[in-house]
């Protein structure tokens, strides 16, 4: 069996010094405690010196209430006040997911989108219900969206026409007199 190490001992002395200053412990008992620390040879002659100490006292302002009026549950019917819950807004959250479609349906969801959204902005404006951030998303998400529908249609036109003017010069319709 392993001796026990000196900071074992010290560890048993930190214990009984608390025991001591806590008062758990006289004087007397705690210098002959403190001598058989630094001469024991097993853990359990170590063990023995704090077992009759049990757990230290809890700390202040740690441990339960003291007892008395005042103290334990609140009488029926004073619960804590419940906060206010803010409505959203449903237009608003129309304009988002009319927004957010677009990525299915193109520029055809774009439209509603912005409609949907201004609406909603006044609407909380006017009520002051949440749902700012969603309206505002769905608008932008909207005007992108239209944006973009208008740049690829303008590019796709523009193909179309070059590709019919690049059809008519190979076939010899831009000469004079030669009708198409």
């Amino acid at each position: 069996m392993a001796s026990p190490t000196d900071a074992d001992r010290a560890n048993i002395h930190v214990i009984l010094n608390r025991a001591y200053a806590e008062g758990r412990l006289s004087q007397p008992d705690f210098q002959a405690r403190s001598a058989q620390a630094a001469g024991a040879e097993t853990y359990d002659e170590l063990a023995r010196l704090t077992a009759d100490l049990g757990p230290p006292p809890p700390g202040p302002g740690w441990g339960a209430p003291p007892p008395g009026p005042g103290w334990g549950a609140p009488p029926p019917g004073y619960g804590p006040m419940p906060y206010p819950v803010r409505p959203t807004n449903q237009l608003a959250i129309a304009a988002l997911v009319c927004g957010c479609a677009q990525v299915f349906f193109w520029f055809l969801t774009g439209i509603p989108a912005v409609i949907l959204g201004h609406i909603a902005r006044r609407q909380i404006r006017e009520t002051g219900e949440n749902g700012d951030g969603m309206a505002l998303t769905g608008m932008i998400l909207g005007y992108v969206g239209i944006g973009l529908g208008v740049i690829t249609a303008v590019i796709v036109i523009i193909v179309i026409v070059a590709a019919v003017h690049d059809q008519n010069v190979i076939n010899g319709c831009n000469q004079a007199g030669v009708s198409c």
